[in-house]
């Protein structure tokens, strides 16, 4: 006897899914029995891998800045599947990326990339997700963001706002009594493209490789399945209190930093 999946029957929206962490969520969520729409502004590193997904994955083309595009994708879910019971917002992008971005550098163009994808999309994402849920009083969002939102990282400004707004929006759903739940997921140290090139490629990446597991108090990276994982169990109704809440998928590099700043003198 099959035993049914911790999505079965639900509907779920991926942002960012073509590859790495996106990609590796709407595997699991297909195997769990979800309805799975993978979004993002391009499939052309993972047209292959939804097919082999099954034949209730499908992909839509979202790039998360753009309103219109929101609005779209989720009229298309409501034409073709009804309704929507879970939003992953994963698009996201590191400062990074592009360059480091701090408050006393005249940076604005890279800040205001970096804030656009990981504020404004998840506000977005939000907003349109709520108004859809909001019809069946029931749903539940995870917006995937990094540990900077918890410990303050030099160059990455734009990526803690994400549990501020988590948090509010878990609160605005209670008061109106919505029962749409919203938590955020925090990661560090995970394999993702990124970092790929400095850990595995070049005539110093076993160096640069080391020294990272040694900042890690697991001693290695994450792998995207793991966070994944991570991901169902605050999408699945296995996290039925949870509101508000921060999962934190970092091999313990949030708890070393807090341990090191408690232990570090202040001046004064």
């Amino acid at each position: 006897m099959k035993t049914a999946g911790r999505l079965e029957n639900k509907i779920c929206l991926i942002t960012g899914a073509s590859q790495s962490i996106g990609l590796a969520t709407g595997q699991l969520f297909a195997r769990e029995g979800a309805t799975v729409i993978l979004a993002d502004i391009s499939d052309t590193r993972s047209s292959e891998q939804i097919k082999e997904m099954g034949p209730r994955s499908h992909f839509l083309a979202l790039d998360v800045t753009d309103e219109n595009q929101w609005i779209h994708v989720i009229e298309e879910i409501r034409r073709n599947f009804g309704s929507l019971n879970v939003l992953i917002n994963g698009a996201g992008i590191s400062p990074q990326q592009t360059h480091p971005v701090s408050s006393n550098k005249n940076q604005f163009e890279a800040w205001d990339r970096a804030h656009l994808i990981n504020s404004e999309g998840v506000f977005l994402g939000s907003k349109y997700a709520i108004q859809e849920m909001a019809k069946k009083q029931s749903g539940t969002i995870v917006n995937v963001s990094s540990k900077s939102g918890s410990v303050r990282i030099p160059g990455a400004m734009p990526l803690s706002t994400v549990l501020e707004h988590t948090k509010s929006v878990a609160l605005y759903c209670g008061k109106k009594g919505y029962a749409i739940r919203c938590n955020s997921i925090s990661i560090a140290a995970i394999m993702t493209p990124q970092w790929e090139p400095y850990l595995t490629q070049g005539p110093d990446h076993a160096i640069h490789r080391d020294r990272m597991m040694a900042k890690i108090p697991l001693h290695r990276m994450g792998a995207p399945e793991e966070v994944a994982k991570a991901i169902l169990f605050l999408a699945s109704d296995e996290s039925s209190f949870m509101t508000g809440s921060e999962l934190v998928v970092d091999g313990g590099l949030q708890a070393q930093a807090i341990l090191e700043g408690v232990r570090t003198p202040t001046a004064g």
